[in-house]
């Protein structure tokens, strides 16, 4: 916990340090370079790590059940950590009863908080700071702005996780157990605490239904009309303003030499609110709304996981299939603008494949211990791979001050 802290100390001080100046060698912000490998992290080890709670993937012996807890921790699933109390007391045991009340209120709140935030700054700028009526509304569009920003970013932490905690009260995942064969008796117990009866909780899911409707679907939805609204839009003005130069500059073209420019003019993101760049600043600008896919693959995958339990075999085909389809996008497509985030995330999709794959295949016990020590090194050398890109940016931008200074 104190290293994880550490790191992520690190990382804020170091966002404030650049978060101001793209590098010499190219016109990215070192705020965008992190929040890229960490949206590809963050992608990575969700899947994993729930995979990891949910399934036996490898024979946990050793120092390899150390490494596991370090991967479910690390994973940023933030619901988790903070509604599972019991962790440090056992007297503070939460079921999934609470946690379902907690993903439901936690979006909201979030929403509130800020929302009573920005009015608090209003009142103050329009009632306590004697300075002109368009200074205030800049600033107010400013702290409107980093404010958005927060709780966009906030939610798509934490979307998969919500997701989990809505998804674990569904009918589908409760387990039925026969209780008495000669009556046909049967009982329905939830799969994520046994202690519960599915039909005492009948009315958390009708809320799980609607909680679905409005926050599963809706919040990757809202994303994506916004980012198209705004891809579009921009679109439409450079084309036309393209257009009007080329008429201007040479009065002889022709309807069918300005025609290739419509038809093969690709999107751009490039006037795109703060509050949504982090999801398409590190894609090609046809690509605009692959975040958006990304998310409902996190999604998809642990989704039927949570419901159906992994000895489901659409379960396993699902996510299976998610993984093989996706891989294949990112061969097919690279969509992605650097190659070397293009390289880790296929990286990321190949280790989520092969860890699915090792779950879903019977592995002889002879082999297990080979097995799982490989899969670890393969998931932990993600890890590394962006903690080590990291360091790297400091470094490079330490040599360049020292370099500077001498």
């Amino acid at each position: 916990m104190m290293i994880t802290m550490s790191a992520c100390l690190l990382i804020i001080i170091l966002v404030i340090w650049k978060n101001t100046k793209p590098t010499q060698q190219d016109k990215r912000l070192f705020v965008d370079k992190l929040s890229s490998r960490m949206k590809i992290f963050l992608g990575f080890c969700q899947v994993v790590g729930d995979l990891y709670e949910s399934v036996n993937v490898v024979s946990w012996t050793g120092p390899l059940r150390y490494v596991g807890k370090l991967i479910s921790f690390v994973s940023l699933n933030l619901l988790k950590i903070i509604i599972r109390p019991q962790c440090l007391n056992s007297h503070l045991l939460l079921d999934p009863i609470i946690r379902f009340n907690i993903a439901v209120i936690f979006p909201i709140g979030i929403i509130v908080v800020t929302a009573w935030i920005y009015l608090i700054f209003k009142v103050y700028l329009q009632c306590c700071k004697k300075t002109a009526k368009a200074e205030n509304m800049v600033k107010l569009d400013k702290i409107k702005s980093k404010l958005l920003t927060y709780v966009v970013l906030i939610l798509f932490i934490t979307y998969q996780p919500t997701c989990d905690a809505i998804f674990e009260i569904y009918p589908g995942a409760c387990d039925t157990f026969v209780v008495d064969h000669e009556g046909n008796i049967t009982i329905s117990l939830l799969r994520a605490d046994y202690g519960i009866n599915c039909k005492s909780i009948a009315h958390y899911q009708t809320e799980a239904y609607i909680t679905t409707v409005l926050y599963v679907i809706a919040y990757p939805l809202i994303l994506l009309i916004f980012l198209r609204k705004y891809c579009r839009k921009l679109t439409e003005k450079k084309v036309i303003k393209e257009i009007n130069n080329d008429v201007c500059c040479n009065n002889s073209l022709s309807a069918n030499e300005i025609t290739p420019l419509l038809s093969g003019h690709q999107a751009t993101c490039r006037t795109i609110p703060s509050c949504l760049k982090f999801l398409t600043e590190n894609y090609k600008e046809q690509f605009w709304f692959w975040e958006i896919l990304e998310l409902g693959r996190k999604v998809g995958q642990t989704m039927l996981i949570t419901l159906l339990g992994w000895e489901d075999a659409l379960t396993k085909l699902f996510t299976i299939g998610t993984s093989v389809l996706f891989l294949s996008l990112h061969v097919k497509f690279s969509p992605m603008k650097s190659p070397f985030e293009q390289h880790l995330q296929l990286f990321s999709l190949i280790a989520i494949f092969l860890n699915i794959l090792v779950a879903a295949v019977p592995v002889a016990v002879q082999y297990q211990a080979t097995l799982s020590t490989l899969l670890i090194l393969l998931d932990v050398g993600i890890v590394l791979t962006v903690a080590g890109e990291v360091l790297l940016v400091l470094i490079r931008f330490v040599r360049r001050k020292v370099t500077k200074d001498d």
